[in-house]
């Protein structure tokens, strides 16, 4: 497959570049999806797409290690898993197969976590927590999804102690969860909260879990039943070709063109030239679009150590698993990921890569996740209210400047699993365009 890619030195030959119907920032699965839309249903419009790093798929991009042969996602696993249908027939779209993405290979993911019980030392457990996990914790011999249904029930607080998210619907007299720690222990209970989560948490988060937002935890499954596969969802898939074929595929448009190693805010004052671009779609950080002038928004980043092992057979693992989580405080890594579990892959050897929580800064490393508490909450509202003015200014009415539109993970500020991304940029230029130009979605249109 070949992209148009043209190099970054452009800059100095702007006035030769044509202009751009729209100009995309950030070729991660957000950007793409909005680049791949934009360009098939408007076939005689430009698409330009900017990207910092030196490769498109945003966080998805994974890479082929020299040294072991093994496909590896280089900023943390990613497990594609959805129950939207209308997703699902996108990525699998036929004329995307013919630009190279390939096809998608049932995964089930599963995860172990290392914990240290009275019953059993120290041994691996399934989570999400299930009929198997409960009796292995507890020295427990429950054999039907009732039971487990009961165990669980039973160690929870009582109902009028426990509380819910603010979206949920309450029963009389409970009361709305405060912190991720009140929203954890109301679901599944001190026990399981202290042995499970807690330190977990902590860790991935570099602060305590009462000082984090109910959400943190609301995203963590529990399974009343035995089935240790981590997400339930219909559709679950790794790409057989890897993610960053599948997102060069959907680039791979005689309409689009690509710039890599560009940071936006380097050529802004082209990019934001209404002749230049005509619509403008920013995926970044919102506060650094406004330039932080309400203040900084947090994040938190990652940090990745691989070790790799030689010569440990063909088919040989080092690992219980793809993936185990680490809760104890004694371990200073929240999760270890053994890519070549992924697909089966084979090779001789294997590649472990420790995964760390640690502090966002700007330049440094990567804003992974939004960090949820009050203040935050605030504070992205209000960049939110810049946002919406800004995208109901248009050229009509004497702004020279071309329209923004803010789509994906950082600039809602708010953590998407890759499905959800997807949709957001589906649902985002169905909204736009297909409502107003045409009938049917965008969604099904190649």
């Amino acid at each position: 497959m070949q992209l148009k890619i043209i190099h970054r030195s452009w800059k100095q030959n702007g006035s030769s570049i044509p202009a751009f119907h729209a100009c995309i920032v950030g070729a991660g699965l957000s950007g793409s999806v909005i680049a791949e839309r934009y360009a098939s249903w408007f076939r005689d419009r430009k698409v330009l797409m900017v990207e910092k790093r030196n490769h498109v798929g945003g966080n998805c991009y994974d890479y082929t290690d020299k040294a072991t042969g093994i496909r590896v996602h280089k900023y943390g696993p990613h497990l594609f898993h959805t129950n939207h249908k209308a997703v699902w027939d996108y990525i699998n779209k036929d004329d995307l197969q013919r630009r190279g993405a390939g096809g998608w290979i049932r995964w089930d993911h599963e995860v172990l976590a290392s914990v240290e019980n009275s019953h059993q030392g120290s041994t691996f457990v399934p989570v999400p927590i299930n009929g198997i996990s409960l009796n292995i914790l507890f020295n427990l011999n429950l054999t039907t999804d009732e039971e487990v249904k009961t165990w669980l029930d039973l160690h929870r607080p009582r109902k009028e102690d426990r509380c819910t998210l603010s979206n949920e619907k309450r029963e009389t007299e409970q009361k709305e969860c405060q912190n991720a720690e009140d929203q954890c222990i109301s679901r599944v209970g001190q026990d399981l909260y202290n042995i499970v989560f807690k330190t977990y948490t902590e860790k991935q988060w570099g602060r305590k879990a009462t000082e984090l937002g109910p959400e943190v935890t609301a995203r963590i499954p529990v399974h009343g039943n035995f089935d240790s596969r981590y997400f339930q969802d219909p559709y679950q898939a790794l790409p057989q070709k890897g993610y960053t074929r599948f997102v060069e595929a959907l680039l791979n448009h005689s309409s689009i063109t690509t710039i890599l190693g560009l940071n936006f805010f380097e050529v802004r004052d082209i990019l934001e030239d209404g002749k230049f671009c005509s619509e403008l779609f920013f995926t970044g950080p919102i506060d650094a679009f406004f330039d932080e002038k309400l203040g900084k928004l947090e994040y938190r980043s990652l940090m990745f150590s691989p070790r790799v092992f030689f010569d440990v057979g063909e088919s040989s693992h080092v690992q219980p698993s793809s993936v185990v989580n680490y809760p104890s405080p004694d371990v200073p890594w929240t999760r270890s990921v053994e890519y070549k579990q992924f697909l089966r892959q084979k090779s001789n050897h294997t590649i472990v890569v420790y995964e760390h929580g640690t502090k966002y800064v700007a330049g440094q490393n990567e804003p992974y996740y939004p960090v949820p508490n009050d203040q935050n909450r605030r504070l992205f509202k209000m960049y939110q209210e810049l946002s919406k003015r800004l995208e109901s200014l248009n050229q009509s009415d004497g702004n020279r400047k071309p329209k923004v539109h803010f789509v994906g993970r950082l600039a809602n500020y708010k953590y998407f699993n890759m499905d959800e991304a997807i949709l957001n940029a589906l649902n985002l230029f169905d909204h736009l365009y297909v409502n107003i130009h045409g009938s049917g979605s965008g969604k099904g249109q190649s």
